[in-house]
């Protein structure tokens, strides 16, 4: 087994400074319109870190379930999402889940990158753009397989957007707040979403 300078695999015990991470918001059951460059220059994203990540849809159609009452209503589509998510794990070994929210057009989620001291070639090599590559392309099939067998909506040209948005979690403290902020989406949904409406404006997202 690698030596992990983030995590110690059997506690997920973060060993610089990060304390143990919660359990994973299952989500029961903002974008700006001009596109610009959300990555990070210069930074290695795949060394050791953490990461804040969010997918938007392409049009942020509510095509994964719906928010009633504070509480976030997966559908077959948004529990697809939930699934392919908490594949991360195994298909790059490297790569630790943490706190995950589907919302109706939209994923936020927390990924942890450990060192990997074992030959490349019997490990699958993990960038963070390679894990949200993977991770639109497993999803986009399975929800081309939806529809054309379960009648989910269609969706126009792409499922997800060309982008994504990240943020590197240099702290425990900012880990604490995304945290946070991931399980409290579903709560602060309707507010925010009015609030939206009566500015014109378009959403926008924390830690970005």
């Amino acid at each position: 087994m690698p030596r992990l300078d983030f995590l110690k695999i059997k506690n997920i015990v973060l060993t610089n400074g990060f304390t143990q991470p919660k359990l994973l918001g299952m989500g029961l059951g903002h974008h700006k319109n001009k596109r610009r460059s959300i990555r990070l220059p210069g930074y290695d994203c795949s060394s050791s870190g953490a990461y804040f990540v969010t997918i938007c849809n392409q049009n942020r159609i509510p095509l994964f379930g719906e928010v009633h009452e504070g509480l976030m209503n997966l559908n077959s589509a948004g529990h697809m999402l939930m699934k392919i998510y908490l594949e991360i794990e195994s298909m790059f070994p490297r790569v630790k889940t943490d706190q995950v929210v589907v919302m109706p057009y939209h994923i936020h989620f927390i990924l942890f990158f450990t060192k990997n001291e074992e030959s490349s070639q019997t490990n699958r090599q993990a960038t963070l753009s390679t894990v949200v590559q993977w991770f639109k392309t497993v999803t986009t099939n399975n929800y081309i397989r939806g529809v054309q067998q379960n009648d989910w909506p269609p969706f126009p040209r792409r499922l997800w957007q060309r982008n994504y948005y990240e943020h590197i979690i240099r702290n425990q403290s900012t880990l604490d707040q995304i945290r946070q902020y991931i399980v409290d989406n579903p709560v602060n949904w309707t507010s925010e979403q009015s609030r939206w409406a009566d500015t014109g404006s378009a959403p926008t997202w924390p830690f970005i």
